[in-house]
Order: structure tokens, then C-alpha cells, then sequence
């Protein structure tokens, strides 16, 4: 947009919008007067009195995320986890699926391998005979040793 720069008096203007306002004004209060205070006006070459631009901003609210942690197997399955804020232990022995707080961390310790993890959507699958060990923080899984386990239980193996 180029501008330009005139020097104009007030009375030069042809704006109908304003000598309006200054009738409207001078009939609500006759004490009311008006004075140039700056004689430099600047123009846009481009923009007529009857033009106005006007520029809309959608907002759109965030969506939310839902969060989920859930445990899903086909066969029986002995699950202990433990809630690393409170340090509380719990067992369950299940099949189908077993929700936990997603908001919290949790040691888990499974029977066996073959169990399917949905964690805010998204399926991870194990595949293995042999008992694992997981750890869930910030939303995410890891599975980890026996040796981590024990640290992170504090020296405990269940």
C-alpha cells in the first residue's frame, strides 16, 4: 500500500461522515467546538469513503485430547501395578480389558507377554511368553529389565 503524505485543511475535505458527526454533535451540546490540531493529514490513494476493509478472525477453540491407558488381552492375565505417586500396590487377574488413570505414572509387571496397550489411542502390540515389566510415564510405555524394575520399586520384587 503506497501512502502519501498532504498537507490538507479540514475544511478541504469532502467527508460526509463527518460533517455529520460535527451536526450531531453541535445539536446534542451547542457549547461543543472544534479545532485543527494538525493541518498534515495523510491519504490512501487507494481507499474511497465508501470503502471500508474489514478483517474477521475465527477463533476456533483447541480440541481436546483424550487420554486413555488401557490393558486389552484374549487370554487370562495377572497384572500387578503399582501407582509411583502413592507407591500403592495392586494385582488383578483379567481378560478383555483393564482401564488405569492415564494422568498417573504406573510399574506394571504382567504374567505374560501376550497383551495389547492402548495409550490415548494408539495400539502397541507384544508378543511374548515370558513375564515383562513395563513402565508408563507422560503417556508413554517402556519396557524395561528386572533390574530397572527393582530400582524404580525400590529394591522390591513385587
Amino acid at each position: 500500500m503506497k501512502l502519501r503524505t498532504m498537507k490538507v485543511k479540514i475544511d478541504d475535505l469532502n467527508n460526509q461522515a463527518i460533517e455529520d458527526a460535527k451536526v450531531n454533535i453541535q445539536i446534542a451540546d451547542p457549547d461543543v467546538t472544534f479545532e485543527v490540531v494538525d493541518e498534515n493529514i495523510t491519504l490512501d490513494e487507494n481507499i474511497t469513503s465508501s470503502e471500508i476493509n474489514v478483517t474477521v478472525e475465527e477463533i476456533i477453540p483447541p480440541v481436546a485430547v483424550v487420554k486413555s491407558f488401557k490393558i486389552m488381552v484374549s487370554t487370562k492375565l495377572w497384572l500387578g501395578y503399582m501407582d509411583l505417586e502413592t507407591r500403592k500396590k495392586k494385582q488383578k487377574i483379567f481378560t478383555g480389558e483393564f482401564d488405569l488413570d492415564p494422568e498417573k505414572d504406573w510399574l506394571l509387571s504382567l504374567g505374560h507377554g501376550h497383551v495389547d496397550l492402548e495409550i490415548d489411542g494408539n495400539v502397541t502390540k507384544f508378543k511374548s511368553k515370558y513375564n515383562m515389566k513395563l513402565l508408563y510415564r507422560d503417556s508413554n510405555i517402556k519396557k524395561i529389565n528386572f533390574e530397572e524394575y527393582k530400582k524404580i520399586n525400590r529394591g522390591s520384587k513385587w
